[in-house]
């Protein structure tokens, strides 16, 4: 039997400074234990996203190194010094936290090895409730939320904040591993082809294809409203302020036609603060 290696990782403070992060931005609006124990969650996901998406290892080791990471969840190994003993900590601190949702989560970044291809948005949404919805379900727990609307507003939230991302990402993650989120389905119905969009020239139907795209998120971030729990509304701060911020770079990226094969969008420092201070200053 194959041992997946210990993968020693810095702690989570210094994964989470580097990333530059919109949801670590976040975490300014939660009190000093939720956001340590935030912390710590946000950068296990980044550390195995990292693994998944870097360019020097090849899909062979990225799965070792993702098992070792399954393995300490599970406990069938002991966790390392570093972000390996924060999480564990954290898991004991919170018992609340379904370790299978952390699970899930590298099951998504598993989704991402190799050649990306989803033939319709329904295929779509299974790795979307990987990689975000799993996400927001976890940070629910660690905000403190306890309504029973908290877990659907969570999944919707999540689904919004992907389809927001894969819209943002379309040029990166062609450059980036040959990865196309957009559905095939919805690309054969506005005639854009894959050399289209290898080439920089995906045609006229691209700006349909983005607009589309992007009315499917803003709906799923409508739904996430009509279930935002109001009596949590001191626990979903943060994820409302993930909610405006993502929702003004999707209206951003719509009033600029959608340049994603060749420009990176992203929030000024300006817009983001005030959107802070309108969270932090709401109830």
């Amino acid at each position: 039997m194959n041992v997946a290696p210990v993968i020693l990782t810095p702690d989570s403070a210094a994964i989470t400074r580097a990333s530059g992060s919109n949801l670590a931005f976040a975490f300014a609006c939660l009190p000093k234990q939720r956001r340590c124990d935030m912390t710590t969650f946000y950068a296990f996901c980044r550390v195995v996203d990292d693994i998944a998406d870097d360019p020097k290892l090849d899909n062979s080791t990225k799965r070792v190194r993702l098992e070792a990471w399954k393995m300490v969840i599970e406990e069938r190994q002991s966790p390392a010094v570093g972000l390996e003993e924060e999480l564990m900590a954290l898991l004991a601190r919170r018992p609340g936290i379904d370790r299978g949702l952390l699970r899930e989560i590298i099951l998504g970044m598993e989704m991402d090895l190799g050649r990306v291809r989803y033939e319709s948005y329904e295929e779509l949404q299974e790795y979307c409730y990987r990689v975000a919805c799993a996400v927001g379900l976890v940070s629910i727990e660690i905000f403190g939320a306890r309504t029973l609307q908290a877990p659907q507003y969570a999944v919707e939230l999540g689904h919004a904040l992907q389809l927001t991302n894969i819209i943002r990402d379309v040029g990166e993650d062609l450059r980036n591993g040959d990865r196309i989120y957009l559905p095939v389905e919805d690309m054969v119905r506005f005639g854009v082809t894959e050399d289209g969009l290898l080439s920089g020239k995906p045609g006229d139907g691209f700006l349909p294809l983005m607009n589309f795209q992007a009315e499917r998120a803003m709906a799923r971030f409508s739904a996430a409203r009509q279930h935002y729990p109001a009596r949590d509304w001191r626990a979903l701060r943060a994820s409302e302020l993930m909610r405006r911020l993502y929702q003004a770079l999707l209206e951003t990226m719509t009033r600029d036609g959608f340049q994603v094969l060749h420009t990176r969008y992203r929030l000024g420092a300006l817009q983001k603060m005030t959107l802070l201070l309108r969270s932090l200053l709401r109830g």
